[in-house]
């Protein structure tokens, strides 16, 4: 029969190992936990997005153009709307088909639409977008 006292002294050896697993085991749960949460909160804040044909993984929605992409893109609106969401790839591309919901999105989301996407080689040839003037001015002809 074991006494009590050699009962307690196992389970602190016992411990000693169990200690490290169950804090690994709390910091992954709390780190999934937060994951979780957070992607729960902004998923609510998001409105919902356009309609969209149904789209493949790696190609997206480059299987339903044909040779005449502006006769699919057509027959695509037609079903889906005059606003929806195509995926060329991986690029998601807003495909507006009515001159209403072009007027109404270029009124209100102007600044959005306004400028171009940057150019990681544009970046690095002018120098993170940074035109620098030329230190001295070099005048031909002694003027």
């Amino acid at each position: 029969m074991l006494n009590p006292l050699q009962v307690l002294q196992e389970l602190n050896e016992s411990s000693s190992f169990l200690q490290p697993l169950a804090f690994t085991l709390l910091a992954i749960f709390l780190v999934l936990l937060y994951t979780w949460y957070s992607s729960t909160k902004t998923t609510t804040q998001k409105s919902s997005p356009p309609p969209s044909p149904p789209n493949l993984p790696i190609i997206g929605n480059l299987h339903q153009i044909g040779s005449y992409p502006y006769c699919s893109i057509q027959a695509l609106s037609q079903r889906h709307g005059p606003l929806m969401l195509l995926h060329f790839g991986s690029v998601p591309v807003l495909v507006v088909s009515s001159a209403e919901a072009a007027r109404e999105i270029l009124k209100t989301h102007d600044l959005a639409f306004s400028g171009r996407p940057k150019s990681t080689i544009f970046e690095k040839l002018l120098y993170n977008y940074k035109m620098s003037q030329p230190r001295h001015m070099v005048s031909i002809g002694g003027r």
